[in-house]
Parts: C-alpha cells; structure tokens; sequence
C-alpha cells in the first residue's frame, strides 16, 4: 500500500477535523502543519503530536505527496497553485476559491502538473444526508419535487482591534453558508440552472448588515429553497427533501433522518401516525447517535471526516475525486452572484456623502426606542446632528434637513473614527441587545 505524505497549510478550527481523519487512515503520514500565526499552529501540532513548520517551503522539503488547504479562501488561489507546482495533489476546504477566474486558474494549473484538485463539499458527506440519497437512489420514496433548506448560525464576538476583514463585506455570511445550500441543492435536484437571491439586514446582529438571506434555486430536477440566518434561535439546521411518495426530513445539526410517507388511510390519521412515527424515530436516532460518540463509533464533525477519508481513498484508486474542481468553480460562480450584489449594496449604505456636514452632536443607536426620541428632542431644540445607525430603514426622520446619517458597525473602526471626525458631543445610545458578556 503507498503511503501518501500529507502536508496541512492553515490551522484554524477546522484544521482539527481534517487532522483526526487523516490520522484515521492505515495509508497517510501527516508530515506536518504550518500556518502564518506561529503560536496556533505550534499548539496544533503539539496537541496532535505532529511537526510544525514555520512556512511552506519548510514544510514542502518534507516532501509530502498531498496539501490540505486549510487558509482564509481569499488565499485559497495562490496557496493551492503553488502545492500543484511543487508536485503535490491539493485538497481544498470550502469555498474552492473567491471567484470564477481564480478557480480557472487552479483547474489550468491542476491540469498542467497532472494532479489532482478536489474541494472539501462536507455536508454532501453527513450521515443524514448520505441516508436521504440512498433512500433517493434505491428509488424508496420516489422522485424528488422540490427542497427546503434552512440553517441558522452565529460568529464569535468582536473582541476589538481592526474589523476582520470579511465582516467588512456585505456578502461575507452567504459566501461562508450559502456554499454548503448551493451544493446540497445540486445533490438532490441536479445542476443549477438559476438562482435569485435577496438579503436583509434586521439590524439584530451587531457586526453583518445583511443576516438574512433568501435563495429561490432553479435545478434541472426541480425547484430548492433556502434561508440562512443569524438572528433566527435556537440554532436550526434542517433539510427537508419533498418527493412523489413521501417527505425525507432530516437535522444536519442531530444527524437524523426520518421518513413520512403516503399512507393508505384518510389524512387526519395519516398525519397523525406520521407525527408520532417522526418523533419517535427522531428520538431513537439521537440517542443512538449520542451512544455512538460517547463509545468512539461515531466522529464529531463526521461529514469532514467522511470527506476527507473518501478523497484519499479516490487518491490511492486512482479514480476520480467524489468532488470535483469544476464542480467547486459552478458553486462559487452562484455564490459570488448574489454575494457581490450584497458587497455593492453595503457600500452604497455605508456612503453618506462625500463630505460630512460639520456637526457638533453624533448620536449613536438612533433607531432605538430611546435614540429615536433622543434625536427628535435634539432636532426640535434646533441642533445639527450627526447620526450613526446600523441601518437607514427605520428612520423616522431621516430626511431632516438637520440630519447626517452614517450607516456602518459601531465595532468597525473607521466608521466610529468617520462618524466623530469634529463631533464635540456624543450621546452613545447604541447598544448589544444579545449575546456573551464580552459581546457586550
């Protein structure tokens, strides 16, 4: 059996869960980990007893036959175009790159060197959805019509310092979430042949303008649906796939999968043996799967695991990768569809005017209940103020010819610095209204 030499580049939380799976396959030696932070990755690699290497010249005289790509994807590019001129096949986490163009690139340099480029898809890889493909494929619950997709999630909090530069883009949460719904959709439905995509921004997360996103899907085979969110709680992730002779329900977060079927009896009973069918099957599979993590059976982070495992297993076969390039490059060219409409509407917000009106008061969180009052007291008062909201849509009286808005983050610098340039008074009444203490 030949042993593939793996090298990792990036480690960041993920790095973890591709690790763990490498470190499960009889046929990988893990040569080592580097990574621009050299106190991450050295604590990586001595919490999984495995070299660390200051850069990846370093850790390409290691000689290794595969990189992970492991790093932010506006460097997914040029790191995997390099691992492919030193001879090595690359394996890319999600999204394959941040445009069309540079995809291209990768896949011609791919090509070139004869090796061998796939992206880490891992959600098609879930226990769950592996289950609901089978059921499809074994034709059990007949032909698929449609899906619906919802997930929700939640960033860690700004801790300060310079804004993390993808929070600084309108599409960042769609282009980090909305990969995994585009590829499921293609799963179930086939190719993509249209999406239409909208965002809003409710003004409850503190650092995204726009935390909801909407997305009608187009497929070859039907018609998909789906909704992100980062306001929506408890955290949800759920699919539900809707075919000829039942729905295929599962929750990608529990990792169960559960079957309600057309009966033979009148619909009052067909509902109600289907609810409690659906629920006490739910509840089985979670403990069952709770066992089987608590024995060792079961791996947190599964749908990586199974990934990564079926990648190097198509490496040894020498067949082909169960993700390929181009299927990566067709996701990031839907995604970057929607993602920079969002990028342009955020800066078309963030845009007061050229230059600000010299004002002697800002007030902060002026779409509040006490900031919307605050501000018509001041403008009644007769006072020119400056304004600094998360968004323009609430308010009242924002076409006072007393009022300057600015639309941006109160954790992002530059806006602050923007919104108090020859301010002599600030009346800050802007608040977190949820979240951790250090959020607040």
């Amino acid at each position: 059996m030949k042993i593939n030499r793996v090298g990792i580049i990036g480690a960041g939380q993920v790095s973890a869960y591709h690790i763990r799976a490498l470190q499960s396959l009889e046929n990988v030696e893990i040569v080592g980990i580097t990574d621009l932070d050299p106190s991450r990755g050295g604590k990586v690699a001595s919490d999984f007893k495995i070299p660390f290497f200051k850069t990846t010249q370093e850790m390409y005289s290691a000689k290794p036959d595969v990189v992970h790509v492991l790093t932010p994807p506006s460097s997914h590019c040029a790191v995997a175009i390099e691992a492919l001129e030193t001879g090595c096949h690359v394996f890319v986490e999600k999204p394959m790159a941040v445009s069309e163009e540079e995809c291209d690139l990768m896949i011609q340099k791919a090509v070139s060197t004869q090796r061998v480029l796939s992206v880490d898809h891992s959600a098609r890889f879930g226990p769950a959805v592996l289950k609901a493909l089978e059921l499809i494929q074994t034709g059990a619950v007949g032909d698929v019509l449609s899906v619906d997709y919802f997930r929700s999630s939640e960033y860690p909090s700004y801790r300060g310092g310079p804004m993390p530069q993808p929070f600084q883009e309108g599409g960042y949460p769609y282009r980090d979430i909305g990969v995994h719904a585009l590829y499921l959709m293609e799963a179930f439905l086939g190719p993509i042949r249209k999406v239409e995509t909208s965002h809003r921004g409710t003004g409850r997360d503190p650092h995204l303008m726009f935390d909801v996103w909407s997305s009608l899907v187009q497929c070859e085979n039907g018609v998909g649906h789906f909704q992100l969110s980062w306001t929506s709680r408890p955290i949800t992730h759920t699919l539900a796939i809707h075919t000829t002779r039942g729905t295929i329900l599962l929750d990608m977060y529990l990792e169960t999968c559960v079957v309600c079927k057309k009966l033979p009896a009148p619909k009052p009973i067909e509902a109600l043996v289907n609810s409690v069918v659906t629920a006490f099957l739910s509840v089985m599979q979670v403990c069952w799967n709770s066992i089987r993590i608590a024995t060792g059976r079961m791996v947190r982070g599964s749908d990586i695991h199974r990934s990564v495992r079926e990648f190097h297993s198509a490496l040894s076969n020498g067949s082909e990768p169960p993700v390929s390039a181009t299927e990566g490059k067709r996701i990031v060219a839907w995604v970057e569809q929607a993602a920079r409409q969002a990028d342009s509407d955020k800066c078309r917000l963030n845009i007061s005017s050229p230059q600000l009106t010299p004002a002697p008061i800002l007030v902060t969180g002026a779409a509040g209940f006490l900031g919307s009052r605050l501000v018509n007291r001041l403008l009644s008062q007769g006072k020119r103020v400056r304004l600094l909201v998360h968004r323009r849509s609430t308010l009242d009286s924002e076409n006072h010819s007393s009022l300057d808005i600015i639309i941006g983050d109160l954790g992002d610098p530059d806006v602050v610095d923007r919104a108090i340039r020859g301010v002599e008074t600030v009346y800050h009444v802007g608040a977190a209204t949820n979240g951790s203490w250090a959020a607040f």
